[in-house]
């Protein structure tokens, strides 16, 4: 799952960059794609624990802002995935993604925590 988050990420950015428009990320979604808004849900049993949104927007020059319209960045976004509901889960990877658009992995981390 979190494979599949940083790629969907970066898909977007690189659309976005290509296409010159905006493009958006849904977190926790299992609607279709379409030409401006990619949609990302965890597989199997992983589970999005943490997030600080739940749709991203990666604007025409490929950094993360705050809606469509909105171009001025975003604070640094930050999601936690883990193998399995947060009751029972026993890794979580921490992803973060810069007002950049650059992504940085945490890696496997002990536990699951929301915090």
């Amino acid at each position: 799952s979190t494979s599949d988050l940083i790629s969907v990420l970066n898909r977007a950015r690189s659309k976005a960059i290509i296409e010159k428009r905006v493009i958006q990320v849904n977190l926790n979604s299992y609607d279709s794609n379409t030409e401006t808004t990619l949609n990302w849900y965890p597989s199997g049993s992983s589970t999005l624990v943490k997030s600080t949104t739940t749709t991203i927007y990666f604007g025409a020059n490929g950094f993360s802002q705050k809606s469509t319209t909105d171009k001025d960045p975003t604070a640094e976004l930050n999601f936690v995935v883990c193998n399995g509901p947060l009751s029972s889960a026993t890794i979580s990877r921490r992803i973060s993604l810069s007002y950049l658009g650059s992504i940085s992995d945490s890696g496997a981390i002990g536990g699951c925590s929301a915090s």
